[in-house]
């Protein structure tokens, strides 16, 4: 079992923090800029980052989270140098280099990546990636219905086997909540008779 901590305020939380007894930390990005100092003592193996584009807003916050991946503050200064030589490009490749083997790791996530900030060249000099803009070319989707004359659960069921069957493998089917859970079980067996793969949240263990 992981041991999750989050702090809240209470003093028996920033012992706990103080003490590294926790296994996976939860915090804001509010708490890192104010807390920083209590965070960097603690030896962090991997860092998540959800809604990266807020959290670049911040410069110090990033800085802050490249000193927690291991980097010097002075590795991080040249990584935001704007005029770099050739030597500079050189010791840039030697920092990658010895920390390319480190234990420590980073993911991060963005439902809207638009980057506009310098603190990117920290990503692409130390990490050898950059974050850009986001663009989706792998999703087609289209809005659509289907006209339906006759509402009755049979003929809905037989519709619902039809497109399954049409639209190929891979989907999901959501049953409007007012037709309660038997409905659920009835389609689901409806589909499995109908020689359809199906499974309903209800048969998925935790």
């Amino acid at each position: 079992m992981f041991k999750f901590l989050s702090f809240g305020g209470k003093k028996s939380e920033k012992k706990q923090l103080e003490e590294g007894d926790f296994d996976v930390f939860v915090c804001t990005a509010s708490f890192l800029h104010k807390n920083f100092e209590l965070l960097k003592a603690q030896d962090f193996s991997l860092i998540f980052i959800d809604d990266v584009d807020s959290f670049l807003k911040n410069g110090k916050n990033v800085d802050n989270l490249f000193l927690l991946l291991g980097f010097t503050e002075e590795e991080i200064k040249l990584a935001l140098q704007r005029k770099k030589d050739k030597e500079d490009y050189l010791e840039l490749d030697r920092i990658k280099e010895k920390h390319r083997n480190s234990l420590k790791q980073l993911i991060i996530s963005s439902a809207t990546l638009k980057p506009r900030t310098n603190r990117v060249l920290l990503f692409q000099n130390l990490l050898g990636f950059e974050i850009t803009r986001f663009t989706s070319t792998l999703r087609k989707v289209v809005d659509t219905y289907f006209p339906v004359k006759d509402a009755s659960l049979d003929k809905l069921f037989e519709l619902a086997s039809q497109l399954v069957k049409r639209l190929g493998e891979g989907g999901l089917i959501f049953v409007e909540e007012g037709y309660g859970r038997k409905t659920v079980e009835e389609l689901t067996s409806y589909l499995k008779d109908q020689g359809i793969k199906a499974v309903s949240y209800l048969e998925v263990k935790e």
